[in-house]
């Protein structure tokens, strides 16, 4: 997910601020993993499940209510902001390291 909202935000020249705690993680790997490393999973990991998008602020009650008609459930998980980085909030003291080990898809080494 980190790697793809980095992609998102360079092409519109903005920032992001997302609050760790939301992001929607599979029940299936939640006992198997520590609430840091299932963070840290969600966050880095390869295997990206999850859509990561952008809706305007006053377009996204609506974008909610076409989702849930073919139930696909939306998650919340921060805002688009001035700047030019991703922002994490946590209420984890120290928060999650974001050394730059996002996984890469097309990385120079692959080809």
């Amino acid at each position: 997910m980190f790697c793809l909202l980095q992609h998102l935000i360079k092409a519109s020249g903005t920032g992001a601020v997302i609050d760790i705690e939301k992001i929607p993680v599979s029940n299936c790997v939640d006992g198997f993993l520590s609430s840091e490393n299932l963070l840290r999973a969600a966050l880095f990991g390869g295997d990206d499940y999850e859509l990561c998008v952008s809706v305007a602020p006053e377009k996204c009650e609506d974008f909610v209510e076409v989702a849930g008609r073919s139930d696909t459930r939306v998650t919340l998980i921060g805002e688009i902001i001035a700047g030019d980085d991703v922002e994490f909030m946590s209420s984890v003291e120290g928060g999650i390291d974001t050394d730059g080990k996002a996984y890469t898809h097309f990385s120079p080494e692959r080809r």
